[in-house]
């Protein structure tokens, strides 16, 4: 939602029927848009809320919460805000609508750039975690955490008050913020992905290396791999996978709408307006499909939902001992679950691993 307002451009009456076929296909499409991510985020609010298992309190967890929140409020009032633009645009006086559309902007730079500076932030933590273990363990808490969101949030409600603060250019003010927050921001965000692979495929290999060692038989002849050689192989494919799948929705829905968007602000055209409006869907799926490439992938949210509908009072109550119980086994057994080691890339926080980390690569 963060582009130029293109609707004071004159449209020539032969391209009206595209332009007005295009605008009810939105709408419809914004609407449902607007449906799937709220219910996506709030879901996992609800989820973090409850935490049935206590596990998710962690300063990965807590800025998924800050982004899914930033995403739910995109669902709740930025795009229904733009559905009843696009319909009142044509009932209503110009200088009505236009004070509307202010609003409706203004509170989605609020929330679209404070979900893409959290994922910058989560990107930031991993690679900490897995590159500078010590000084993860010295800066990274939860205080310092929520004190960072808190930051972030302020900084976007400041940007997106800008022009209601003090006379700057709006087309320079856009931008700006296409330049600093949608695409600056997506290649660092790519590029901290691939060094964060790199980083854990190396750290993958020390242990690797290290198990092999001590498994050696006396003739120099290595046995099978052990359990958690096996295990650590399954979590780098994960890790792998899970790294492709961010890197590949970041390219697929935000840079075809910076490119569009850019190519509208210089040469405007029927035609490239029309582009911008089309990839501003694909740019919108990414806050609904955020929790499901965040959180729903791994089983350890997965098993916080599903205590936590069980726990509801549309279901059997399931007891707290219970669910301490299945956690304390689950953290004395020795064969953990890939995901329950926190060493995806989305929830990196063991500080027991760190603390191996640190003492791997002195």
């Amino acid at each position: 939602m963060n582009s130029t307002n293109a609707t004071n451009t004159t449209i020539h009456d032969g391209e009206w029927e595209a332009f007005n076929t295009v605008e009810a296909f939105v709408i419809v499409a914004l609407t449902l848009l607007a449906v799937v991510t709220v219910i996506s985020n709030g879901v996992f609010l609800w989820t973090f809320y409850k935490d049935p298992l206590k596990c998710l309190r962690t300063p990965s967890a807590i800025v998924i919460a800050g982004l899914t929140s930033a995403n739910f409020l995109t669902g709740l009032i930025v795009e229904p805000a733009f559905v009843a633009f696009y319909l009142w645009q044509y009932v209503a006086d110009e200088e009505d609508w236009s004070v509307f559309l202010r609003f409706a902007q203004a509170f989605s730079f609020v929330t679209m750039n404070t979900s893409f500076l959290l994922m910058l932030a989560l990107a930031i933590i991993q690679y900490l975690l897995i590159k500078y273990p010590r000084v993860y363990q010295k800066t990274v808490s939860r205080g310092t955490t929520v004190c960072g969101v808190i930051a972030i949030l302020i900084y976007a409600i400041l940007f997106a008050l800008l022009p209601e603060m003090f006379h700057v250019d709006v087309h320079s003010y856009f931008l700006a913020d296409m330049i600093l927050h949608v695409t600056m921001l997506t290649i660092v965000l790519v590029i901290l992905y691939i060094a964060i692979y790199f980083e854990f495929r190396k750290l993958a290999q020390r242990h690797r290396n290290s198990d092999l060692a001590q498994n050696t038989e006396g003739e120099g002849t290595a046995v099978e791999p052990s359990e958690s050689e096996q295990q650590r192989r399954q979590a780098e494919k994960d890790f792998v996978y899970g790294t492709f799948i961010l890197t590949l929705i970041l390219i697929i829905t935000v840079w075809p709408f910076c490119i569009s968007l850019y190519v509208t602000m210089y040469s405007f055209s029927i035609e490239a307006y029309i582009a911008v409006v089309v990839t501003n869907l694909f740019l919108l799926w990414k806050f609904a499909m955020d929790p499901f490439v965040f959180a729903w992938r791994l089983r350890k949210f997965r098993k916080s939902l599903v205590f936590a509908i069980q726990g509801s009072c549309f279901c059997p109550k399931t007891s707290s001992l219970g669910a301490v119980y299945v956690r304390e086994e689950a953290a004395a057994t020795p064969r953990p679950e890939v995901d329950d080691e926190d060493v995806d890339v989305t929830i990196v926080d063991n500080r027991d691993a760190a603390e191996q980390q640190s003492q791997l690569q002195q």
